[in-house]
């Protein structure tokens, strides 16, 4: 038993508890030689009783009839009625289907129909109607019978007609037909009744009918599901805040286990109220609150869960100014997450749990539960390499989701043994660790320890659990050690030394691990290293050396790879510091005007990823030392340059065109020098509508407002400038705080799209690029329904005339609304809500087709730009063809004086058509068809004439049915008079509006011009006597 709303019954629901009678007409003529033919002529009636009830998949009626002697591709025509309907069905929804039960398919039926039928009690009748409701979607075909609203329920009648048709391949024997009674009985509570009724008769191929025909066994029928009509809900109403929203009202934890499930939708963050952890970041919460006083000393546990990203904070503490934060946490939307503390008796703990509030990431649903803890231990043994005990190693564990750094972490102690055990510990996933002074740190992961950080694994730790054997075998360091000396053999005392990372480019000057400085013979020594690979690089004396066993001081990516196995020491990693005799490359880097450039970076190609081999000085001078002989390709580079390469001839901007420097054995190579071209530079600056600087504006440019390729900030009056620009050309962009963001144009714009492009170029200043920013100004208002009842949450949209220029903002659950930082100019306002017609706002009230412009001025606030929505309306109908017959997707628009088309929308398969959210107004409604003339609605029938056509006036809310248009042929349109016939008459009427212009005189009508020019002609008259000779439209 299910129910069905009050109202309407807009889909097919299989099985009905009726009782009734369906007689199951076949008919098949036959040639003069006894062969079945098409003609549907001669019906052979078999009666099938329909009272008898059973499942559709396995249960059929007595066999009723069966025809016989059909051939092979004959085509037979079944009729279906029904009688004895009870009076008592409120309503009755019935179909009806042939099929077969024959794998090879030879028998198919090709159609399949539909009835809805009414008694005058049923919610589907429109007042004293004749007929059944058909604004339903297009799911019933009601044609087949008049149901008479006077009358209880039908007699009897023809349902509908199905064509069956015989395969030409199909094989002699006898082939089952199932006529399925798939029907619904609503009785008078709005409850469907489901048992079914199944009923069947054959059709032999090729012989007679048999005396005794096996009972077939059917695939069940497909059950088809309710469409429900349009409705119109009901207007939201506003949700209030949660009842513990606020500090003082948090809901108080009596006793556990506590569960709670609270909607954030509403909820708000008070002035004052903590951070929940966010370590200070800008976001906004909406958060709920609960107080819980612990009556003996205990070990609680918080478990949450939103549909959102949700954070949860427990505090001690008997009032806000006092609270102190115990631990925190965060979910992640769909994913729990908890918290575990430990609980005095007879101190107050407050639970603070809430949801990020962003436009993408809205507040949504949470789960809370409070219970005791059930606590867990970890027990394992810490060794060396050896496998002998480790005393005193720390084993600790950090939980793997962490809010506030730091709390739930715990840790113990090996004993002489090296055995430990950690007790209460919270259910949850933890990374472990083992360390000790003279030892590296161990990790733990599931297939052993590493002495790295980054590869370790969290360990999940179930509730009431002892876990045991998590052990640790814990290494000593590795190092390196070795010795700085001068040119002369002599040790360099003090000198920085740095051990790289395998695979690292970068030191990490604050790890002591990686830096260390030579003692007073020279030596040095990183002693506590993990197993890998290092390079190695000295500094002092003025030098910066990488060990090389090349002899080569080289740089980074040439120094030797120092391989360092587990518990290993490697010696002899010697470095010499000083002026070696080595070649070098000097030369001086200048631009096109022959200024010299400072702080030039010169590289040698290839090996110049972190620093330069170079970098120029005042003079533009560089020079690169410590140079076996060889063959070297030099490049020269500088922020506000593009980059050169070194030729012979001069440079090229292409490293393919580059040419190589030989250097030979302790040689200088002088003389190598280059000239940069300077990329682009635009200049201007940012002032107010009044021609003054705006200080630290900032200032873009855009590559085809698709990424920013440059920027900078203003200086004390305003002036800017953007260097280092590829050539090509940019959209200036600019934004200050208290100013309207924008982009450089003759007229201004606040958009990139409408910005002027400007061109930088090579070596060129692009100079007076000047952009003024307007003070910002806002629009205000309400949003309110015809009651004057605010609308929360509508949406409110404010489109600059101007160009380039909008902004959207959601109303506030007493619907009021504020548009911040929008330039001045001339707006159009709209407003919408999901169970509202949208309008657009205009000084006499409002339209929902167009607005008129608000002007807003630069820095003016206007306030009171309020709406007033009303509730959608609707119109529906059905487009037949002149005999009645169903038009599937005709266009069918609704037209007021305001817009042409307002709406549009097409028919379904049964004709009919539906207009949702339609405003109040009043509407001409038309309808079209390819090769069928279009005709507007009038409560006569319909007309072709624009201007005879009668507004449908709709009012709030209101259900407007029964708009129906009949179309005629597009031969019709000769039928002037319009009594459906083309004849002389017409003829007459055309002939004597001969030579007007249409609308010339009563005669000369738009229905005589039938070629559309405009006046009325021979060829009108032509249009006429052709069809009076084709003889159609009569």
């Amino acid at each position: 038993m299910r129910s069905i709303p009050a109202g309407y019954f807009s889909g097919l629901l299989l099985g009905c508890a009726l009782v009734a009678a369906l007689v199951f007409a076949i008919s098949s003529s036959k040639d003069a030689n006894g062969a079945s033919s098409s003609s549907t002529a001669g019906m052979d009636a078999m009666s099938i009783d329909m009272a008898v009830a059973g499942n559709t998949g396995t249960a059929l009626g007595s066999l009723d009839s069966c025809l016989g002697n059909v051939d092979a591709g004959a085509t037979i025509t079944f009729d279906v009625t029904a009688t004895g309907i009870p009076e008592t069905n409120p309503m009755l929804a019935f179909a009806w289907k042939v099929f077969l039960d024959d794998s090879l398919l030879t028998i198919t039926a090709i159609d399949n129909n539909y009835l809805l039928a009414a008694n005058p009690d049923s919610s589907l009748l429109v007042d004293a109607d004749a007929t059944p409701d058909s604004n339903i979607n297009g799911t019933f075909n009601d044609q087949a019978i008049d149901v008479s609203s006077q009358n209880a329920e039908f007699e009897s009648g023809v349902l509908t007609r199905v064509t069956v048709q015989v395969s030409a391949e199909a094989a002699t024997g006898v082939y089952p037909l199932f006529l399925s009674g798939d029907s619904a009985h609503i009785d008078p509570s709005n409850s469907v009744l489901l048992p079914a009724i199944l009923n069947h008769a054959a059709v032999a191929v090729g012989q007679p009918c048999p005396a005794d025909l096996p009972t077939p066994n059917p695939s069940p029928v497909p059950t088809p599901q309710p469409t429900p009509e349009p409705t119109v809900e009901p207007t939201a109403t506003p949700i209030p805040p949660p009842i513990n929203d606020n500090f003082a009202d948090a809901t108080r934890i009596t006793s556990l286990p506590f569960s709670d499930t609270v909607s954030l939708v509403s909820a708000t963050s008070a002035p004052g109220d903590p951070d929940l952890c966010l370590l200070g970041f800008s976001v906004s919460i909406s958060s709920v609150w609960y107080a819980f006083t612990a009556p003996v000393e205990e070990d609680l546990r918080l478990d949450f869960a939103g549909n959102q990203w949700s954070l949860a904070t427990v505090y001690r503490g008997a009032n806000r100014d006092d609270l102190t934060v115990l631990d925190c946490n965060y979910a992640v939307s769909g994913e729990p997450s908890k918290i575990s503390f430990h609980a005095s008796a007879n101190d107050t703990y407050y639970l603070q749990i809430g949801q990020l509030i962003e436009p993408y990431m809205p507040s949504g649903s949470l789960q809370v539960d409070l219970a005791n803890e059930q606590l867990s231990s970890i027990s394992g043994r810490v060794v060396d390499s050896a496998g002998n005990p480790v005393a005193g190693a720390e084993l600790d564990i950090m939980p793997e989701r962490q809010c506030c750094w730091g709390t739930g972490n715990r840790s113990v102690y090996s004993d002489d043994a090296g055995n430990y055990t950690m007790t209460d510990v919270p259910a949850d996933s933890y990374y472990l660790s083992a360390s000790h002074e003279t030892y590296l740190t161990a990790y733990w992961t599931s297939t052993g320890n590493t002495t790295n950080s980054s590869p370790r694994e969290a360990l999940s730790i179930p509730a009431d659990s002892a876990l045991t054997g998590v052990d640790f075998t814990l290494y000593h360091p590795g190092a390196i050690t070795g010795r700085v000396t001068d040119t002369q053999g002599n040790p360099v005392s003090g000198a920085d030394v740095y051990a790289f990372g395998d695979g690292s480019n970068y030191y990490q000057p604050d790890d002591p691990r990686y830096n260390t400085r030579t003692d007073a013979d020279g030596h040095y020594t990183f002693a506590s290293l993990n197993s890998g690979s290092y390079r190695v690089v000295a500094s002092g004396n003025g030098y910066e050396v990488f060990y090389n066993d090349a002899g080569l001081p080289g740089i980074l990516s040439e120094a030797t790879s120092i391989a360092l196995p587990r518990e290993s020491v490697i010696s002899g990693i010697d470095i010499t510091l000083g002026p070696l005799r080595y070649s070098t490359i000097s030369g001086t880097v200048r631009d096109n005007f022959g200024n010299p450039i400072k702080g030039a970076s010169i590289c040698i190609r290839g090996h110049c990823s972190y620093y330069p081999y170079a970098v120029t000085d005042d003079q533009g001078r560089f020079t690169i030392r410590y140079l076996s002989s060889g063959d070297y390709t030099l490049d020269a580079s500088h922020p506000l340059y593009r980059t050169e390469y070194w030729t012979s001839t001069g440079g090229t901007p292409a490293a393919g065109e580059a040419e190589a420097v030989h250097v030979a054995s302790v040689t200088d190579v002088t003389g190598i020098d280059f000239s940069l071209t300077k990329l682009g530079v635009i200049t201007g600056r940012i002032t107010d509508m009044r021609g003054s600087g705006i200080s630290g504006a900032s200032v873009w440019a855009d590559s085809g407002c698709t990424s920013t390729r440059a920027n900078t900030t203003a200086d004390a009056n305003g002036y800017y400038t953007l260097a280092a620009l590829q050539p090509g050309t940019y959209q200036l962009g600019a934004s200050a705080d208290g100013y309207v963001t924008y982009y450089y144009s003759d007229a201004g714009s606040g958009s990139c799209s409408g910005a002027d492009s400007v061109s930088a170029a090579l070596d060129t200043v692009a100079s007076g690029i000047d952009i003024m920013l307007p003070r910002v100004a806002s629009i205000s208002g309400r949003i309110l329904d015809t009651a004057g009842r605010p609308i929360a949450l509508a949406n409110v949209t404010a489109a600059r005339a101007q160009c380039c220029a909008s902004a959207s903002v959601t109303a506030n659950y007493q619907g009021e609304y504020s548009i911040p930082n929008l330039p001045p100019g001339d707006y159009i306002l709209r407003a919408s809500s999901a169970l509202y017609t949208t309008e657009y706002w205009t000084p006499s009230g409002g339209s929902p087709y167009h607005g008129q412009p608000v002007p807003l001025q630069e820095g003016h606030s206007m306030t009171g730009v309020d709406f007033s929505l009303a509730r959608p309306s609707s119109i529906s109908g059905r487009i037949t063809d002149r005999y009645g017959n169903p038009l599937t997707g005709a266009v069918v628009e609704a037209e007021s004086t305001d817009c042409r088309p307002c709406f549009t929308t097409s028919t379904g398969g049964d004709g009919s058509y539906y207009f949702f959210q339609i405003a109040i107004g009043d509407y001409k409604i038309k309808a079209s068809y390819e090769g069928l003339l279009t005709e507007y609605w009038t409560s006569a029938g319909g007309t072709r004439d624009p201007a005879k056509a009668e507004p449908i006036t709709v009012a709030e809310e209101q259900t407007v049915k029964g708009i129906n248009l009949s179309l005629d042929p597009e031969a019709c349109r000769a039928d002037v008079n319009g009594d459906s016939v083309v004849n002389h008459q017409d003829a007459v009427l055309v002939a004597r509006s001969l030579g007007t212009r249409t609308g010339a005189s009563k005669r000369a009508t738009v229905a005589f011009d039938l070629d559309y020019d405009g006046r009325i002609t021979i060829a009108d008259l032509r249009v006429v006597q052709s069809v009076i000779s084709a003889g159609t439209c009569a």
